[in-house]
């Protein structure tokens, strides 16, 4: 009887767990689901090509649009159909970028990184 009450209980806690690890994986954004497999890759090839170099686009990287800018890296993912738009900007906020349907903002992530506003 004891051994059948410690597995339910630990049956339990990995239901919980499970649960709670779902739940906060659909509650963080986008761009932060794309940095948690990628971050250190893109940050890598990012300071490469910002410190003037042209490395070899790692295989993780193939299928993300990268464009250079003044101080920072803009990744777009090929796959996204929902318009996912990073920025690697170490110094400074990237300026607004603008479109047919006005100037985009920034929502930052972290100190480093921002991902591109819907409006």
């Amino acid at each position: 009887m004891r051994k059948v009450k410690g597995m339910l209980v630990a049956i339990g806690v990995v239901v919980v767990l499970i649960a709670t690890s779902w739940g906060v994986w659909v509650v963080v954004g986008e761009g932060e689901r794309w940095l948690f497999f990628n971050e250190v890759i893109a940050e890598k090839y990012a300071d490469a090509v910002l410190r003037g170099g042209l490395p070899e686009t790692p295989d993780e990287l193939i299928d993300v649009q990268i464009s250079t800018y003044s101080g920072w890296v803009l990744f777009s993912p090929h796959e996204d159909d929902h318009g996912l738009v990073l920025a690697y900007a170490p110094g400074k906020e990237p300026d607004p970028l603008v479109t047919e349907g006005g100037a985009r903002h920034w929502r930052q992530i972290n100190d480093r990184w921002y991902e591109l506003i819907h409006k």
